[in-house]
């Protein structure tokens, strides 16, 4: 698989929730992009995300713990982060 970058960090902030935007932020080793996210593309990605976590895993559930979303100080925003 050439070509393909490790992802070093990836956060996601909260825009506006009328209607409900984001920006998803992207680290590699050597760049980062963001993307502006909607609600339906997030519903997308739960989904897609879901079926790669419950892949192999006994009785078929997500083996993953889930934090809930952090403030961003000094901002408005609610920030979820993984770091890896």
């Amino acid at each position: 698989m050439r070509g393909l970058r490790k992802i070093t960090n990836f956060s996601i902030s909260t825009v506006s929730t009328e209607p409900l935007r984001g920006i998803v932020e992207i680290d590699t080793f050597d760049s980062a992009v963001k993307f502006e996210l909607s609600e339906d593309t997030a519903l997308n990605i739960c989904a897609d995300l879901e079926h790669f976590l419950t892949q192999g895993s006994p009785g078929g559930h997500a083996t993953h713990s889930a934090d809930g979303p952090q403030p961003d100080l000094g901002t408005n925003c609610y920030v979820r982060s993984r770091h890896r």
